[in-house]
């Protein structure tokens, strides 16, 4: 169980913070970058659990409840992996899991069931939902650049990578499937709007 007693420390004050375990690095490193974007990304998640969670959309709420719940989760544990200095180790650290995975993966599949081809690329928008699960798409992706930016300097874990790769696919679907489900518009790429000039 954590208990968070004081919330300021002052330590952070001369740009370092401590990992998990107490080694201190600087807050530009991209070990910060990469767990701190995780942490955006979850708050993004968080918004977009709300607004499914208010919708008043039955299937929505259970999504909210249920599949959204749990990859806040899942981002939680992937911060904190991120802020434990490599090789280190602690009592009720959680690993992540391949079925964690592909739990995202059978999710996917299951809003597949109801989505029609693409004849385009997709715009975000057409509805809340939709626009703030695109949101979501591109924190999640631009997460993943991060990652293996640390990756190229120190480990990252497979499975970690896989995860936030699927997640973002994950959210791409789910984008779609909130349009069908909420009947908003799905808007579309058209190459032949007009640029404004000839």
């Amino acid at each position: 169980m954590v208990h968070l007693d004081k919330i300021y420390t002052k330590g952070g004050d001369k740009g370092t913070t401590s990992l998990v375990g107490g080694e201190r690095v600087a807050k530009s490193s991209f070990r910060l970058e990469a767990y701190g974007t995780i942490d955006e990304l979850n708050s993004v998640i968080g918004v977009l659990r709300t607004c499914c969670a208010e919708s008043g959309i039955k299937e929505l709420e259970v999504q909210a409840a249920t599949v959204l719940h749990v990859i806040q989760n899942d981002l939680f544990d992937i911060g904190s992996l991120l802020a434990t200095a490599p090789g280190s180790k602690w009592e009720g650290m959680r690993e992540l899991k391949p079925g964690q995975v592909s739990a995202l993966e059978e999710s996917m599949d299951g809003y597949q069931t109801i989505l029609e081809p693409l004849p385009s690329f997709t715009l975000p928008g057409g509805g809340m939902a939709n626009a703030h699960a695109h949101v979501c798409r591109t924190v999640c992706r631009r997460a993943e650049r991060v990652l293996w930016r640390l990756h190229e300097d120190e480990p990252v874990a497979e499975l970690i990578l896989q995860y936030i790769n699927r997640l973002s696919d994950h959210l791409f679907v789910y984008s779609r499937w909130v349009a069908v489900k909420t009947g908003a518009p799905e808007y579309l790429w058209d190459t032949e709007v007009s640029r404004g000039g000839s």
